[in-house]
């Protein structure tokens, strides 16, 4: 019922739904992977990676958005 009401906004529902999935998943893993480190690296270098990482998959959506945006003009 909510998709068929809010219909011009269903894409911002969307992606702050694709948003909260991600982030309890981050939120509960990340934890349990620090806990997991038997001293073998830092617990601030996991932390780098996991937010390096994230970045990274930013910067290459942001890159494939610009990408083809640029192709359909």
């Amino acid at each position: 019922m909510l998709a068929i009401h809010f219909k011009d906004k269903l894409h911002l529902i969307t992606g702050f739904s694709a948003g909260a999935v991600l982030a309890t998943a981050f939120f509960d893993l990340l934890p349990e992977a620090l806990k997991l480190n038997d001293s073998y690296l830092h617990q601030s270098f996991i932390l780098f990676i996991a937010g390096g990482g994230f970045f990274v998959y930013l910067l290459l959506n942001r890159l494939h958005q610009f990408h083809f945006l640029s192709l359909k003009t």
